[in-house]
């Protein structure tokens, strides 16, 4: 194995860094007004709250009439036929004998049948009598809600009416609700009745509007939102908001014809389509502006990007309801059928007719987050969306968008660095560290301005992780390469070797310079904290390989040392004994081999006591059987 082919040790597996994912929109219920005829949710809580109401207590409710007020004669004029009825009356009031006044009261009104006083303080005996006639009461009361009264007696006409409108309403709440599945037009037909008795009750008109709408009756629906436009005291909002619905989609049959005139670029003939339109709803506010932009249009020649429509945020966003909401619905069709490509080039279309429609900006920045397409856009158009309050998923859709722009801004600086720990993963050999390096400095360097591009908390977090990672590597790299340095020259020392130790002197250059390494390795290994906080030497560290190594081939160049001096002291020995193997030695050439013998003996147990048990059993072998051949021949 050569060096530049020697995996790369050292590197430590981390976790990976995981790219953005474009989460998932769905778009829930309409998107955009969501509640408009959102029938059984307000029924649901009108329910509820009839639910609290029931176990109000029924005394102390009721309007309370002051005695010195009830003997005080009427402000309104009675004739002197009927007066002893009034005062009567008043006294059996002020005394609790509703049912005599009540008997009183209708004599007198047989005779006067528009006196106002009368009339109510009948209305007022029937809410006390032992039965009470709340409905009764309500009945008489209501044409008085609508009659020009004396200040005092119309403070207790209003306060009698809220106070029979608490009584009664939950219990129409409630009749309507358990009835208004299984004979919905029934329902509808007794809420309408109650309501003319209650015609300021805002629930009960937004209901009674809503379910007719709910039934397609959208013309009664119509008629019965603008009369609670007119006459309620609460909802108001909601029903205005209900009865422009309705009359957008009424009129956007009528208008259509115009629409699509429009769309074709010719605002002349789309004018005089409209001029065919039934007076009624010609004069309805979203044609007249249709009207006047058309006019407009026509003075500006007709340019290639249709001027705003000079009108206020609402108005606006009708008119182009009129115009292109029948578009967006077909488009929305075909995105439930999967039909993404052609639903965008029907918006896309529409987008240069009509660009500063809300809704439409709303689902062509879905379609294009759908289809993966023009991010910048998206965001654009989601942002128009957001400025129609109705539109209750708008900020959602932004920040899908966000998360979106983000995972094309970071996923290919993440797959950079997840390939390069792919590489890393792969063994690679040294000579390509530095190359795998520079790539995560690339990584490393692209960092800051991801940080600018992130807004969302998902991709701040995740251009940390990137960063922290990123740097971490880079450390393990640069860890990486001392290790190989310090491999390099492990290599170096052991290549010339590679064939065998001949000589004592190479194997004490070998060893010296095989502690010499060590020694810088330890040095190495301290000074990159391989020492934890105990003091002992971290087992972790990527040169702990290479150390036991050195110190392994340090041991072998001992023990070849000692075996190459094993062999040359048998080597010399044999060299002089030859003489005395060959023919008849005399007694002086024995005794000058013995002079030389000696000294070889007594080096092989310097050496054989020097190696101790770390002497090789062969070794040891040769040198006892040296030592003891030695001793016996010269004893």
């Amino acid at each position: 194995m050569t060096p530049n082919d020697r995996p790369a040790g050292g590197l430590r597996k981390r976790d990976p860094v995981q790219g953005l994912h474009k989460p998932p929109f769905e778009l829930t219920g309409l998107g955009r007004g969501a509640d408009t005829f959102d029938h059984d949710r307000i029924l649901a809580d009108l329910a509820t709250n009839t639910i609290e109401q029931e176990g109000l207590p029924d005394g102390g409710y009721l309007v309370a009439l002051a005695a010195d007020a009830l003997s005080k004669p009427s402000s309104l004029t009675i004739g002197a036929d009927g007066e002893d009825l009034i005062e009567d009356a008043r006294a059996d009031i002020a005394a609790g004998h509703f049912e005599i006044a009540l008997a009183l009261l209708e004599e007198y009104l047989g005779r006067f049948a528009s006196h106002q006083e009368a009339r109510f303080l009948r209305a007022y005996c029937l809410t006390h009598i032992a039965e009470p006639q709340y409905e009764q009461a309500l009945r008489i009361l209501r044409p008085l809600r609508d009659e020009v009264t004396p200040k005092e007696l119309g403070e207790r006409i209003r306060t009698l009416r809220r106070e029979l409108r608490r009584r009664l309403t939950p219990g129409e709440y409630k009749a309507y609700a358990d009835t208004a599945e299984s004979d919905p037009r029934g329902a509808l037909a007794r809420a309408a009745d109650f309501l003319e008795l209650v015609p300021e009750d805002g629930k009960l008109n937004y209901l009674l509007a809503a379910g007719h709408a709910r039934l397609g009756e959208l013309d009664q629906a119509l008629d019965a939102a603008e009369r609670g436009v007119l006459e309620a005291d609460s909802e108001r909002q909601r029903i205005e908001d209900l009865a422009s619905q309705l009359r957008l989609i009424l009129l956007r049959p009528m208008a259509e014809p115009a629409a699509r005139a429009f769309k074709s670029r010719n605002p002349q003939l789309a004018l005089a389509l409209l001029d065919g339109i039934e007076p009624r709803w010609r004069e309805s506010g979203p044609i007249q502006d249709f009207e006047r932009y058309l006019v407009l249009l026509i003075q500006h020649r007709n340019p290639p990007v249709p001027p705003a429509p000079l009108l206020p945020d609402d108005r606006a966003d009708d008119l182009y309801s009129l115009i292109a909401e029948n578009d967006v619905s077909r488009a929305l069709a075909l995105m439930d059928r999967g039909g993404l490509e052609r639903a965008e080039q029907l918006l896309a279309a529409l987008m240069t007719a009509v660009p500063g429609f809300r809704w439409l900006n709303f689902v062509y920045a879905i379609l294009l987050y759908e289809n993966g397409r023009r991010p910048e856009q998206a965001e654009a158009c989601a942002r128009v969306a957001m400025r129609d309050p109705t539109i209750a998923q708008a900020r959602d859709l932004l920040e899908a968008i966000h998360a979106w722009q983000e995972s094309i801004v970071i996923n290919p600086v993440v797959e950079e660095f997840v390939a390069v720990l792919d590489a890393l993963n792969d063994k690679p050999s040294a000579r390509q560290l530095p190359r795998l390096r520079s790539r995560l400095v690339a990584v490393q360097a692209q960092i800051p301005a991801l940080r600018k591009a992130v807004r969302t908390a998902e991709g701040k977090k995740a251009v940390e992780h990137l960063g922290t990672a990123t740097g971490n590597w880079i450390s393990e790299l640069d860890k990486a390469e001392v290790v190989s340095a310090f491999f390099d020259e492990y290599e170096r020392i052991m290549t010339p070797v590679v064939g065998g130790l001949k000589t004592v002197r190479d194997a004490n250059q070998l060893a010296t310079a095989l502690d010499a390494l060590g020694v810088r390795i330890r040095a190495a290994r301290t000074g990159t904290g391989s020492t934890g906080g105990s003091g002992k030497q971290d087992r972790a560290h990527p040169l702990d390989e290479l150390a036991d190594r050195v110190e392994a081939r340090r041991a072998e160049a001992g023990t070849a040392r000692t075996t190459i001096e094993v062999s040359e002291l048998v080597r010399r020995f044999n060299t002089l004994m030859a003489p005395l193997t060959s023919g008849s030695p005399d007694a002086r050439l024995f005794q000058a081999v013995a002079a030389l013998a000696k000294p070889i003996g007594q080096e092989a147990v310097r050496l054989r006591n020097a190696a101790g048990r770390g002497l090789d059993s062969r070794d040891r072998q040769s040198l006892d059987q040296l030592i003891a051949t030695i001793e016996r021949l010269w004893p």
